[in-house]
């Protein structure tokens, strides 16, 4: 087979990545690349094929699992995620009857509600405990 041949299939596996999930048909694209190289050397067909099928084995066994723990980020949170836990001030009375209550969070200002549903002062210190929507829901930090 032609080295052209190789590099048509590994160009259009390439463009079928875009339709998958998974990078695995890219490195199989990859090694019929590599295959092409490689025709250039090695005129007879079924050798081809068999680097063909070593390159492919090679290849996925040694960047699949690179290119799946680069694109896994476990445990990482989300802005609201980071939230819960900080302690942030009272800017506005807390009261759930009232259905008032302000908290600042960096440059932000939350809607605040209380979790035990007490009134706690403007200024107080509080711990954001959970969040709903744009609410958060917060517990008087104890002195």
């Amino acid at each position: 087979m032609s080295w052209y041949f190789w590099v048509i299939i590994g160009v259009v596996l390439l463009i079928m990545e875009i339709f998958t999930a998974g990078f695995f048909v890219a490195l199989i694209g990859v090694a019929a690349l590599l295959t092409a190289i490689s025709s250039l050397f090695v005129k007879v067909l079924w050798l081809q094929l068999l680097i063909f099928t070593i390159l492919s084995i090679l290849v996925v066994w040694i960047f699949l699992p690179l290119v799946k723990k680069s694109f896994t980020k476990e445990g990482t949170d989300t802005n609201q995620d980071a939230m819960i836990g900080k302690r942030v001030k009272v800017t506005e009375e807390i009261d759930n009857e009232k259905d008032k209550g302000y908290v600042k969070y960096y440059a932000d200002y939350f809607p605040a509600r209380s979790v035990r549903g007490t009134v706690i002062p403007a200024g107080r210190e509080v711990v954001i405990r959970r969040i709903e929507g744009i609410r958060v829901f917060v517990e008087e930090v104890e002195n």
